[in-house]
C-alpha cells in the first residue's frame, strides 16, 4: 500500500501515468518508448511486472515481414491481437485474436507484410530454440525485459529488481 505522498511522487517520476494510494496504476503505453528486443525484429514497451511471481505484460511490435527466431517459452503465454498479422505455426492471428500458450514448447513466429503489434503475458521466461526445440539461449525473464526497458528509459513506471 502506497501513502498519498509516495503515489504523489511516483506521478512526478512517471508524467502521464496515474497511481493510486492503494498501488493501482493507470500506465499509458502510447507515450512510452518503443525498446528493441527482446528478440530480433521485436520491439516493446513493458506495462507491468509482478515480482513475487516473475509474469510479465508487455505491448509488442513486430516489423513488417519479420520472422522472429524459434523460440521457448518457459511458462504460459497469453497474446491479444491488436494490429496487423502475426502468424504462429501455421495459424495467423489477426486484431481481436487470442492465443494461449500452455508453455514448455518452441514456437516459430512470423509477422505479416503490415507488421503486428499485440499486447502479451508471460508467466515465465523464454529463449532461443535449437532445431530441435529446446531452450539454447540465455533465459529472458521478467528482470532481463526490465533492464531493457531501464536502459532505454522506459521503465520510470516499474518498481526495480529487489537486490
Amino acid at each position: 500500500m502506497m501513502t498519498a505522498n509516495q503515489a504523489v511522487q511516483w506521478e512526478e517520476r512517471y508524467v502521464g501515468g496515474s497511481r493510486f494510494a492503494d498501488g493501482s496504476a493507470i500506465i499509458r503505453p502510447k507515450e512510452m518508448a518503443w525498446t528493441k528486443g527482446p528478440l530480433e525484429g521485436l520491439s516493446f514497451r513493458l506495462t507491468h511486472i509482478d515480482r513475487s511471481s516473475g509474469m510479465w505484460t508487455a505491448l509488442f511490435k513486430v516489423d513488417p515481414n519479420v520472422r522472429i527466431p524459434s523460440h521457448f517459452n518457459y511458462g504460459e503465454v497469453q497474446i491479444y491481437a491488436l494490429e496487423g498479422n502475426l502468424t504462429i505455426g501455421d495459424v495467423t492471428l489477426g486484431a481481436g485474436d487470442y492465443f494461449q500458450d500452455i508453455g514448455g514448447v518452441a514456437r516459430q513466429t512470423a509477422a505479416g507484410p503490415a507488421g503486428a503489434t499485440y499486447f502479451i503475458m508471460y508467466a515465465a521466461g523464454l529463449s532461443v530454440a535449437d532445431a530441435q526445440g529446446k531452450p539454447a539461449g540465455p533465459y529472458i525473464d521478467a528482470n532481463a525485459i526490465y533492464d531493457l526497458a531501464a536502459a532505454n528509459g522506459a521503465a520510470e513506471h516499474l518498481p526495480a529488481p529487489v537486490e
